[in-house]
């Protein structure tokens, strides 16, 4: 029997806007169904929080710095992943898979992602998507040398904002009655919606989640369509299935950022066969650098490598085994990710490991302000955000968390503090402040147990010095083993100074992160040895 495989993807849709994830505020009867059918990952995480880059870390299996697409796909001035990566459709095609995508594709160059079939498109009438998602399923079915299967992605463009409208997600052509009468438009009251921790409860705000949520249920049903049109043409019972978005919400303070907002994503997987499993909730940490051997995998080809000459190896997993789990399995507990770029003008290179307690975020060039993406920027929530300061007494902050330090018996403290009556509070984004949004240090650490929303910088705190010091550790090791140029020490690339040997001639680097304007000699620090790490 074929081992076919369909990938659906959508584009900035956040975790908490489902109902099977928890939201009920929202109808996705349809995701909630395939969640119920197979596996809903509980501790889901994208390697990186912008949409070019994620999809490709789900086709190539490799982190962004190791495939070349630090960042958006755009006509002009983007970036495009290496011609010696090996990408999903490629190594399908070798496979005798028949290959397609359909809808929103976001990478390049197309030598690099040769689908068999590429219907490329932006509509968001999401019944059009599934009548070529069924015409697509026919001609496998009924083509003999598509026997090994179809390989098909849909790249859906909801809930995606419209970037000519500032407060748009698709639905002006709903209200146009431009999409498909099979299309049930349900629109959402501000009043009904549910505002994230990570947003503030404003009217503007509101009023964009409503219009997200429109946007959401149509997504919802596209899919109800797309599962409908593989019962039909009998293909359902040997089609793995697996849903997911490549980034949270668009939203400031979540896409393009590395915090739990931006990376922590739905993802569904539905296994027939021997490895299916139904309505479980596997709380193990999984990333989208597992999507791919997952899915070679499922066509027989488990452990597969790049060939001689490709960028690799991959480090993803087979998520098979785990996927009917319900409880923690020894081994899955902790992920990396790499966020470099958004548009070409937003470079500001981070880095995070993330385990079920703790999370860590190295960001390389923190001296520089949290650049913001386009769409987010113009957006009426974040201009509601901005000016949402008011008459009150403002808080005395000394660093990215809103609290000042203090010595209680030898340990420091962090604590509120407020200074006298200003004419207005600090503008808020969610529960951090805009400023401490966009003035990061160079490390953050933050007990997730305690702070699920990575408000409360634990770096500086000796209290969990160590914890830090193994994290730092343990993401640096990870940005050596996949060759990460971002891997500074004393503000230099390390992974460039290896590939010669300046240190038999002397070269001597500071082992700290950033160059010390202040005190630059290298007399009596601590160095690093470039080729025993």
């Amino acid at each position: 029997m074929p081992k076919n495989i369909l990938l659906l993807v959508a584009d900035d849709l956040g975790r908490e806007q489902l109902g099977c994830y928890g939201c009920a505020a929202i109808q996705t009867p349809h995701l909630d169904a395939l969640a119920a059918s197979g596996t809903r990952f509980d501790m889901a995480f994208a390697s990186t929080a912008s949409c070019s880059g994620s999809r490709t870390t789900l086709y190539t299996g490799l982190h962004t710095h190791e495939n070349g697409s630090y960042g958006l796909v755009l006509e002009r001035n983007g970036f495009q992943t290496w011609a010696n990566v090996e990408t999903a459709p490629r190594v399908f095609n070798d496979l005798g898979y028949r290959t397609g995508i359909l809808g929103k594709v976001h990478v390049a160059p197309d030598a690099v992602y040769p689908w068999q079939v590429r219907r490329e498109s932006e509509t968001r009438d999401v019944a059009v998507i599934a009548d070529q998602a069924e015409r697509f399923f026919q001609e496998a079915r009924d083509d003999e040398s598509s026997a090994k299967g179809f390989f098909l992605t849909i790249g859906y463009v909801d809930p995606h904002r419209v970037l000519t409208s500032r407060g748009g997600f698709g639905n002006a052509d709903a209200d146009a009655g431009a999409y498909d009468a099979r299309i049930r438009d349900r629109v959402y009251n501000p009043d009904e919606v549910a505002v994230p921790s990570f947003l503030q409860d404003l009217p503007a705000v509101r009023q964009e989640l409503a219009e997200y949520y429109r946007a959401i249920n149509r997504l919802d049903q596209g899919v109800g369509m797309v599962l409908a049109a593989l019962e039909r043409t009998g293909q359902a019972d040997d089609t793995l299935v697996l849903f997911l978005s490549d980034n949270g919400p668009p939203f400031v303070n979540s896409k393009t950022t590395l915090y739990d907002a931006g990376v922590r994503l739905p993802f569904l997987m539905r296994a027939p066969g021997a490895s299916s499993a139904t309505d479980v909730v596997n709380p193990n940490l999984v990333s989208w650098i597992d999507v791919l051997p997952t899915m070679l995998a499922w066509a027989g080809h488990e452990g597969r490598q790049p060939p001689e000459g490709s960028v690799g190896p991959r480090k993803g997993r087979n998520l098979l085994p785990i996927a009917g789990e319900g409880a923690v399995v020894p081994g899955w507990d902790r992920v990396f990710g790499s966020h470099t770029f958004h548009e070409i003008t937003n470079y500001w290179p981070t880095r995070y490991m993330r385990t079920r307690r703790w999370k860590y975020h190295r960001n390389v060039c923190w001296r520089l302000d949290f650049p913001f993406a386009m769409d987010l920027y113009a957006s009426l929530s974040f201009d509601a955000m901005r000016n949402s300061g008011g008459a009150a007494a403002a808080p005395i902050t000394n660093g990215c968390n809103g609290t000042t330090t203090k010595e209680v018996n030898g340990v420091s403290k962090h604590e509120e503090k407020t200074a006298a009556p200003t004419s207005k509070q600090p503008a808020m984004i969610g529960k951090r402040t805009l400023k401490s949004y966009i003035r990061r240090p160079a490390e953050e650490l933050y007990d997730l147990d305690a702070d699920p929303d990575e408000v409360r910088n634990l770096a500086d705190e000796p209290a969990h010095a160590e914890t830090l010091k193994e994290m730092r550790l343990a993401v640096e090791a990870w940005q050596y083993e996949t060759h990460d140029l971002w891997l500074w020490k004393d503000g230099v690339s390390v992974q460039r100074f290896r590939e010669f040997d300046y240190e038999r001639e002397g070269l001597r680097i500071p082992d700290r992160l950033d160059f010390d304007v202040d005190s630059p000699g290298t007399e009596g620090v601590k160095t690093i040895r470039l080729h025993e790490t």
